[in-house]
């Protein structure tokens, strides 16, 4: 845990003063740094020849991305959709595995796309033009995270989804829920107002991008019970991998940049 503390903060240190002030051409080289990485371990995990070789596409395609694709008009909203529109189809997959088999790992190479490319591609839209939304959406996806640990930690003891990941509860599910509620409802107070339709709205929107949180990790966790590993990698210490940090956030940064751009707020 100590472990898992330390490399936590060190990441927030690094990457909260990155995102809010960070050059835009520096955040998406470095972002596209981090999506060859997690690239790299998606390639290794479904036993994809050249690992290297698909980190190093992944990467050039992100940068490549933010400097040509255009940032503005439809565009991130067509990716958000995009990203969205996949998670539903992830949603009807996990449902699978759970009444019947987990899938081979090989089937699950080429989700890499949808999964990675269209989360990291809104982080670069998101901290170019509003950083504070990007960081908003992302402690929401945090907040998650922590109390679910915390939650199930304390209370847990109904498993969640046994045969994809043994170690999440139902508890831990509730808890990430409202911390998520939370970290929204103070969000939409402090960016938008403190009438009570604009904190039930941000309360709403918490709660959805959890739910989208939540199936990232899940769907990570199947990509690594079809590979037989635990985690995704060892380059973080106490945490795994690149996609052991980014899974839930690959899912809930669309829905929340769907949800932003249908109110209107970007």
């Amino acid at each position: 845990m100590r472990q898992r503390l330390i490399t936590a903060f060190v990441l927030l240190t690094f990457f909260v003063p990155l995102l809010l002030y960070g050059n835009r051409w520096l955040f998406l080289s470095i972002l596209s740094l981090f999506l060859g990485l997690a690239a790299r371990e998606w390639a290794q995990l479904t036993a994809l020849r050249w690992p290297g070789f698909w980190a190093a596409c992944a990467a050039l395609f992100l940068l490549a991305a933010g400097v040509f694709w255009p940032m503005h008009g439809n565009w991130p909203a067509v990716v958000a959709l995009l990203g969205v529109a996949f998670w539903f189809l992830a949603a009807a997959l996990l449902a699978r595995v759970v009444r019947r088999e987990i899938f081979a790992s090989r089937w699950l190479r080429w989700a890499a796309l949808p999964v990675l490319l269209p989360a990291f591609w809104l982080a670069v839209y998101l901290q170019a033009r509003h950083p504070i939304l990007l960081l908003w959406g992302l402690a929401i996806v945090v907040m998650t995270d922590v109390l679910a640990m915390l939650a199930g930690k304390r209370f847990g003891k109904t498993r969640l989804v046994p045969r994809l990941s043994p170690g999440k509860t139902w508890a831990g599910l509730w808890g990430g829920l409202l911390g998520a509620a939370l970290v929204g409802t103070l969000g939409a107070g402090w960016l938008w107002s403190w009438r009570p339709l604009d904190l039930v709205s941000g309360a709403g929107l918490g709660l959805v991008v959890a739910i989208f949180a939540v199936l990232g990790d899940l769907f990570e966790s199947l990509l690594k019970r079809a590979a037989g590993k635990k985690d995704s990698g060892q380059l973080l210490p106490g945490h795994g991998g690149i996609l052991d940090r980014i899974d839930a956030m690959t899912a809930g940064l669309p829905v929340f940049v769907s949800i932003l751009i249908y109110w209107g707020k970007v």
